[in-house]
Order: structure tokens, then sequence, then C-alpha cells
């Protein structure tokens, strides 16, 4: 999955290009901000999802619905804090005590819902639902997680 034309295909919108970001104002009224990889490695474990972190670092999709964390250390707008490090990600779900397989590698949140982990070696994502406090789905990529989303909302 390429990522800007997969959402810009899903939920059409205007781009605005800045120096180390694109912003996306979707007709539906989310917005989508993808911070740009600026010559950070990306994490092999991460490789599974595609081009999320070789050409991006770090994402807040769908009016904060999905922040997928960046390599390496917090985004910003202006001042304020827009998604955190992955080391953050790691470090808030170690005190929550939730446990993915060892092999994986936590990425993204979903609001309210819970969080994500990547197992390139088994070429799956996992979901630790917040409110079950159990791993409750097993994806094959992200497209998967949205368009599930997508349906619910739309």
């Amino acid at each position: 999955m390429e990522t800007l034309p997969w959402l810009l295909e899903k939920l059409p919108g205007e781009i605005e290009h800045k120096a180390n970001r694109i912003m996306i104002r979707h007709h539906c009224g989310e917005r989508s901000t993808l911070w740009v990889n600026d010559n950070v490695t990306t994490p092999e474990a991460l490789l599974l999802l595609g081009d999320v972190y070789s050409r991006y670092n770090g994402m807040d999709l769908f009016t904060s619905t999905f922040k997928l964390f960046a390599i390496d250390g917090p985004t910003y707008s202006g001042d304020v804090p827009i998604v955190g490090s992955l080391d953050e990600l790691k470090n808030e779900i170690t005190g929550l005590t939730i446990s993915f397989p060892e092999s994986a590698v936590p990425f993204m949140y979903e609001a309210g819902i819970g969080y994500y982990a990547a197992d390139r070696s088994r070429g799956t994502i996992y979901k630790w639902d917040a409110c079950e406090h159990r791993l409750t789905s097993e994806y094959s990529g992200l497209d998967c997680i949205f368009e599930e989303w997508l349906k619910a909302v739309l």
C-alpha cells in the first residue's frame, strides 16, 4: 500500500505541502498529517508497513483517530507535540502491561480502541484492545485496519 495515494483514494481531499510534513484536509471533514522521513533509518520490523516509515516518520490520521508514532522523536505542529516517538510508545505500553508477541514492535494507537504492533517475521499486525485488555485481532496490512474503520464510520 502506498499511503498517500491510498488515503486520497479512500477519503479525497486537498493536500498542503509543508517543509517537514504533508497535510490533508479530507472533503468529509477529517484531517491527516504525514511527517516526511528525512533520512531516518526504518527499523527492520516495521518494513512490513510498506512506505509508512520509509517515506514518512509519524502520522496523525483522520483527525487523531490513528497515531503512527515517529522513529526518532516526537513530531510537532509549532510547539505542540502531535505524535510521540516509538520509544515513548514502548514505554507507555510497558506501563500499561500490554503484551504483544516478543517479535512484534508497537507502532500505532487508535483513539479509544487500542494499540497495534507489527511482526515482520509473521507478516502480521496485532491489535491490543484497550477495553478487553487482550489481543483481539490480527491483520495482514494497515489497509485492512483502515478499511475496517472506514466501514464503521462512513
